[in-house]
């Protein structure tokens, strides 16, 4: 009697353990399609705010065709003339045959040099990161000025020739990784506030 109860008792924890587990599975997945996209303190505001007109000059120009249709585009990474604030450049604009556009952060990004881990898909690593998504997409990935002991805003902007250029994340996370983990041609990156809070998102544009 005392070897049922025993086993019936062994079942139940058993149960209750996989059920957490199957929660904690759940949880973690949902954690993976959750992007911030927090506002910047763009130039315009601050120029407006300040009664301002700022002038940039160029820092740097990449050429290279972002969504594969057989013409070159162009990122252009502006900084601003005589700023004296900490950011290398402060507004990024992407130029393809049938899209513009331009993102500016008052801030600033840096030029990063990416030592972070990486096993596929680059296709432009300077001050910014670039990542080829399948057949007809890019990701381009860029650094903010880290303030403090908080994390840098990492921000990640795809360019896909059917669906145009948009901003899908804007947070302060550090980026550890990116990496083809399952295999499929498209590429994961893995982020965090730390290393013991690691998230990973596919872009599965």
């Amino acid at each position: 009697m005392r070897m049922n109860v025993l086993k019936i008792i062994i079942c139940l924890v058993l149960m209750a353990s996989c059920s957490k587990g199957q929660e904690a599975d759940t949880n973690k997945r949902q954690e993976k399609i959750q992007l911030t996209v927090n506002s910047l303190n763009s130039v315009e505001n601050f120029e407006k705010e300040n009664d301002l007109v700022l002038d940039y000059e160029l820092y740097e120009k990449i050429e290279v065709d972002l969504n594969y249709d057989g013409i070159i585009d162009t990122i252009r990474l502006l900084k601003l003339k005589d700023w004296g604030d900490p950011g290398d450049f402060h507004k990024v604009e992407i130029l393809t045959n049938d899209s513009k556009y331009e993102l500016s952060n008052i801030d600033g990004w840096i030029h990063h040099n990416w030592k972070i881990k990486q096993q596929c898909c680059s296709l432009y690593d300077s001050s910014i990161k670039l990542l080829k998504i399948g057949k007809n997409a890019s990701v381009l990935l860029i650094e903010g000025y880290p303030y403090a002991s908080d994390p840098p805003i990492l921000s990640v902007i795809t360019i896909n020739s059917k669906k145009g250029i948009k901003l899908i994340m804007n947070d302060n996370k550090y980026l550890f990784e990116v990496s083809d983990i399952d295999k499929d041609l498209i590429p994961e990156i893995k982020f965090g506030n730390s290393k013991d809070e690691i998230l990973t998102q596919e872009f599965n544009l």
